[in-house]
């Protein structure tokens, strides 16, 4: 048990009967006098061999500041420190230039218990903003929460894990401070999960769009492999009734992609029920001719009842590896995964 006290100068008087314990009398005479408002802790160690008085000095520094709703409030972008406040409190704290009045502990944002930086903060932002296809902040919080999830289980920094592979944005590099409407839910799902709010994804670490649903196990993909990587990375897929209709409901009932020179299809392996055509549109005074490939969704092996005995979407994939998959929530046009070494449904 820890004990604070704050003051300007003077004497004061702490009665406490763990204080006693700690400084050997009832009564713990502690004068301040000459000091500008330190803080001092008394840390209960009693069961520790040694006994500790810290002095601990308030940070006037001006670091930079947020609102929980993800509202850009000022403050140095090169900050080493991220913290959270209202409007009011930071207006206050700028016009006495007082920082230490909103330099708390308990607004600092922290990875893991670990400071995150203000770069760190922007660049997370960046990835989660453009994974999300909706301005849905359901969307910006399961992609903010797998991601996070996933940086925890293979104990790598969540910035690290974003820079990889795992996210397909492209131009990676850190967010803006505007405070449009996307910039705004992007840091207030970024804020959720350093804070420690709930996670809506119920521990998701990887998510899908619309490519899972419209690939499924058989189309021949615009990267010229057979199926979506879910069906060739996993023992098992399995999705919950109310997940998958939510998921399929946020689609089009078809989905189109760019036919590259790199990935063209050969007609004589091509597999599944896609459509290939030549869009024209004009570029200037020039006609351009782009080759398409266009997808029904869902795929063949969402319809097939075989897949849906149990009432849940489950099939096995015949990969030999330890880890299924089960959907756990739908948001925007993505389904989120976490994984399993068993199934759910009976």
């Amino acid at each position: 048990m820890a004990y604070y006290h704050i003051a300007q100068s003077g004497d004061v008087i702490i009665q406490s009967a763990n204080i006693s314990k700690l400084l050997g009398k009832k009564d713990a005479l502690v004068n301040k006098t000459g000091f500008q408002k330190p803080r001092y802790f008394i840390e209960d160690v009693s069961d520790k061999k040694e006994k500790v008085v810290t002095n601990i000095e308030e940070d006037n520094v001006e670091y930079i500041y947020y609102t929980k709703d993800g509202e850009f409030l000022g403050g140095k972008e090169d900050s080493n420190k991220v913290y959270i406040t209202t409007k009011a409190e930071y207006d206050k704290a700028k016009e006495k230039g007082e920082w230490s009045l909103i330099n708390l502990e308990e607004n600092l944002l922290k990875e893991n218990d670990s400071e995150i930086s203000n770069s760190e903060f922007r660049y997370i932002c960046y990835i989660v903003k453009h994974e999300a296809g909706t301005t849905d902040l359901d969307e910006f919080k399961c992609i903010a929460f797998a991601s996070y999830n996933r940086s925890v289980k293979i104990k790598k920094k969540w910035k690290n894990l974003l820079s990889t592979s795992y996210s397909s944005v492209p131009n990676k590099k850190e967010m803006d401070n505007g405070n449009g409407i996307k910039n705004q839910l992007t840091r207030k799902a970024v804020i959720s999960v350093l804070i420690g709010e709930e996670d809506i994804t119920d521990g998701a670490e990887f998510w899908d769009g619309t490519d899972f649903i419209a690939w499924g196990a058989s189309e021949t993909t615009p990267y010229n492999k057979k199926g979506q990587n879910k069906f060739k990375e996993y023992k098992f897929i399995e999705i919950p009734k109310s997940v998958y209709d939510k998921y399929l409901n946020a689609q089009a009932s078809d989905a189109t992609y760019n036919e590259t020179e790199k990935y063209c299809h050969n007609e004589e392996t091509d597999s599944g029920t896609h459509q290939h055509f030549v869009k024209e549109r004009k570029k200037g005074k020039e006609t351009v001719y782009e080759n398409k490939i266009k997808y029904e969704i869902p795929e063949t092996v969402f319809k097939d009842q075989n897949n849906w005995k149990t009432g849940d979407f489950y099939y096995e994939t015949s990969i030999n590896t330890t880890y299924g998959i089960i959907a756990t929530i739908a948001s925007g046009k993505s389904i989120f995964w976490k994984l399993s070494k068993t199934k759910t449904s009976k």
